[in-house]
């Protein structure tokens, strides 16, 4: 997700094709290359993100080098295979922080109207 608000910030942002290109970036990323670090440096490089990375970014990568230590190949098969499931998952997330942010606003506007 934090990839995604990045993403959204960029000149060339596109609302309307934004979830296909965040999964075809995805499944690229996964499919070329060799490490977890390579990969998220690949996503990026793919959605033309310019700004520098979040901070938590590379808390991810950290995490996702931990969670699979064993087995880098291990991951690039997961988000392969499971690139669907995760963007759904995104898809989810992004729907329920839209609607949050609606019912706050509406709440703000309520309560301003009664004052």
């Amino acid at each position: 997700m934090s990839v995604r608000a990045e993403y959204m910030h960029e000149p060339h942002f596109q609302p309307l094709k934004h979830w296909d290109q965040l999964s075809t970036r995805l499944t690229a990323a996964a499919r070329t290359t060799c490490s977890i670090a390579e990969f998220v440096t690949s996503f990026r490089r793919g959605l033309r993100i310019t700004s520098s990375p979040k901070q938590g970014l590379g808390n991810i990568s950290r995490y996702l080098q931990l969670s699979f230590i064993e087995d880098e190949l291990e991951f690039h098969r997961k988000i392969e295979s499971e690139s669907a499931f995760l963007m759904a998952l995104a898809r989810v997330q992004a729907e329920e922080d839209k609607e949050k942010k609606a019912a706050s606003k509406k709440s703000l506007n309520l309560d301003f109207g009664k004052e």
